[in-house]
């Protein structure tokens, strides 16, 4: 399978016309036939449906549409975004993290490391932690931020703490525990509680959330996929959120209030670490955490 048949098939299944599509791709119609028709053969699967005066998409072929537009779409990117850093920068350092809500001043650190070093040019990528660790271990990331328990650097890594995690509550504006500042698990009972689905949790956080239903046996629990669901819902003021204290940016209409989960062990799993490569001969990895060393101090949030 190619990008060019992907192509065919996507600017055919938007004009629903071989001669409007050859025109577009600066092909040849008959070279639009033969890709599809490759494909076809490939996947083993009908795409279109072709008469002499229609081209239709098959049930198959809007299935693939849905989903391959958004795949291209990043791979086209990928390659400009490739070309641009070849054209503008001489190397190229590769920071992961899990959401950016736990990075606040990750956009302060790249500026004063990009005013340092203008030739480097710095790549963002946000996944699970387990896609980054393994990511981090095979050598293509550079830098990964995120709880300790999920990182597993090698012997000859960098490892340090960046700051302490600990739980919070979260509650929106509006909600009737908005003005209360000291809360228990007790005193949460009755109210909704937002969580995300336990399959997408580490094993600390999944435990506290265990043990918050436990003490709230009058409350819903609404399961969300992932957290920014979850954020929206909480915005919205449908219930209240137990998450680490930096799983959320700080806004005017939310409130956080630390919650003690007595008989919650492995608390020391939620820290927050950044480990980096120490055999990158530029430095340049070990040049960025010192920055966000300096701007966090290892203090708490």
């Amino acid at each position: 399978m190619t990008l060019r048949q992907l192509e065919c098939f996507l600017y055919l299944s938007d004009t629903l016309n071989f001669a409007r599509t050859a025109e577009e791709l600066y092909i040849s119609q008959p070279a639009v036939s033969r890709e599809i028709k490759a494909l076809e053969e490939e996947i083993n699967v009908t795409l279109f449906t072709r008469t002499k005066r229609n081209v239709e998409l098959t049930p198959a072929g809007r299935s693939l549409r849905e989903d391959l537009a958004p795949l291209v779409s990043r791979f086209r990117m990928a390659i400009n975004k490739a070309q641009h850093c070849q054209n503008e920068f001489n190397q190229q350092l590769t920071i992961g993290l899990v959401h950016t809500d736990s990075l606040m001043m990750l956009p302060e650190g790249i500026n004063q490391f990009h005013l340092l070093h203008p030739h480097v040019y710095l790549s963002v990528t946000i996944q699970e932690l387990r896609q980054l660790d393994a990511a981090f271990n095979d050598g293509s990331i550079d830098i990964v931020f995120g709880m300790r328990n999920g990182l597993h650097p090698g012997p000859d890594d960098g490892c340090e703490l960046l700051y302490k995690g600990y739980f919070c509550i979260y509650i929106a504006q509006g909600h009737p525990l908005y003005s209360c500042r000291d809360l228990t698990p007790q005193s949460l009972n009755g109210h909704t509680l937002i969580m995300i689905d336990p399959q997408f949790l580490p094993g600390v956080v999944k435990q506290a959330n265990e043990k918050l239903i436990e003490a709230c046996p009058d409350s819903r629990v609404i399961h969300t996929p992932n957290l920014g669901e979850a954020q929206i819902l909480l915005h919205a003021g449908l219930g209240i959120m137990q998450v680490p204290q930096y799983s959320i940016a700080p806004s005017a209409k939310l409130r956080s209030v630390p919650l003690e989960i007595p008989g919650l062990s492995d608390l020391e799993s939620l820290d927050y670490y950044v480990c980096w490569h120490k055999s990158d001969q530029t430095k340049h990895a070990s040049r960025l955490v010192s920055i966000m060393r300096e701007l966090y101090h290892s203090d708490d949030l």
